[in-house]
């Protein structure tokens, strides 16, 4: 289902976190995103609209940078751009999953009846899969110290499951006057909204919105039943979602206002060199080659991958991220395990274009 209207504390989560990350519009538009961007009549009124709506929730900020940085901090290392902020800091682990995030009347109180579900949801990050039930305070903070995190990030941890309330408390501190000023900049926005809503037009049906979201995450999860789309102002680029039950039936997808025509931009740009180059770059970690490597004998979960090359399953996890983001392998689901396969529609072509670009002309396969 296609939902026209952005939800406010959705906005101010996801505005803390690209700001944390680095990210800004002007510095987006005006970096290596701004070669031959679409000849769009519109593009300098949008990045103008977005400006201001950076400006003003920068205004509205309540809380001390340190209290951002506590929340919306990577909490381990990541090989993402700024323009694409990792989920993996503190704040989404206090939620337990942004849909949590579409009333600004209730949802802390709910976020405060699930607190006893923290230390599950920071040990199943660590650890790369989901538990099949509880763990107390002290194992999960044990868990914490054992792993390769820095100092710095495992004391955070065990300070939020030691005092959840205090840290939801500032959660509702930090989002609540970020939110309202949103909310108040309706009638600034509407150009955004009104190209996010003709963007839409075109997904009619469940079988289209399988489509966009597919695309997007580079894989088929075919056990999906439900898609809940909405508009994503202040991650205008960007789509990103969560899965909203333990069968993985049902997906909340928050979709950039502007992703759409910059995603077909990007596509257009991107010559085979550049393409060429982020795939190699990923696999020059030897890790990941042993991942692909694995993978080749057929589907494995992260536990297993994890004890075959001696690994934690954080780390396996942060190899498999990048290894996502090229497409190069894919997932399927299993109750609360997920299993990582080759994809070799990726792989195939991959070696395609090498062999294009470094093999004699006279030495290539014939076409077919």
């Amino acid at each position: 289902m296609i939902h026209f209207e952005p939800l406010p504390m959705l906005e101010a989560h996801f505005f803390l976190s690209a700001k944390q990350a680095g990210s800004s519009v002007l510095g987006y538009f005006s970096g290596k995103n701004a070669v031959d961007l679409p000849e769009d009549s519109n593009m300098d009124e949008y990045i103008k609209i977005l400006a201001e709506l950076e400006e003003r929730l920068n205004a509205s900020i309540m809380v001390d940078e340190s209290d951002i940085a506590k929340l919306y901090g990577r909490i381990a290392e990541s090989e993402n751009s700024p323009d694409f902020p990792t989920d993996y800091f503190a704040s989404n682990l206090i939620i337990g999953g942004v849909e949590r995030l579409q009333f600004n009347e209730g949802c802390f109180e709910y976020i405060r009846s699930k607190a006893d579900e923290i230390p599950d949801r920071i040990v199943e990050r660590i650890l790369g899969e989901g538990l099949d039930e509880g763990i107390s305070q002290l194992r999960a903070i044990d868990i914490i110290a054992s792993s390769e995190l820095s100092n710095e990030n495992k004391l955070l941890l065990i300070d939020i499951i030691l005092h959840s309330e205090t840290y939801i408390d500032l959660l509702e501190r930090t989002l609540l006057p970020i939110a309202e000023e949103f909310s108040k900049c309706t009638d600034l926005i509407e150009p955004l909204l009104l190209h996010y809503r003709n963007s839409c037009e075109s997904i009619a049906s469940i079988e289209d919105e399988a489509r966009v979201f597919e695309v997007a995450i580079k894989h088929e999860l075919p056990n999906v039943k439900r898609y809940d789309f909405f508009p994503l102002v202040t991650y205008f680029n960007m789509l990103t979602f969560s899965f909203t039950d333990t069968e993985n039936e049902k997906v909340f997808v928050g979709m950039g206002v502007l992703y759409d025509v910059l995603r077909k931009h990007y596509k257009d740009v991107e010559d085979v060199n550049t393409k060429l180059s982020q795939i190699m770059n990923v696999l020059g970690s030897k890790s990941r080659f042993d991942i692909l490597a694995k993978l080749s004998d057929g589907p494995q979960y992260g536990r297993e991958l994890a004890a075959y090359l001696g690994l934690t399953p954080a780390t396996v996890s942060h190899h498999i991220n990048a290894l996502l983001a090229e497409g190069l392998i894919k997932l399927d689901t299993s109750g609360k395990r997920v299993y990582y396969s080759l994809n070799y529609d990726c792989t195939e072509n991959f070696i395609g274009m090498l062999q294009k670009l470094l093999v004699r002309p006279n030495k290539l396969p014939a076409s077919r």
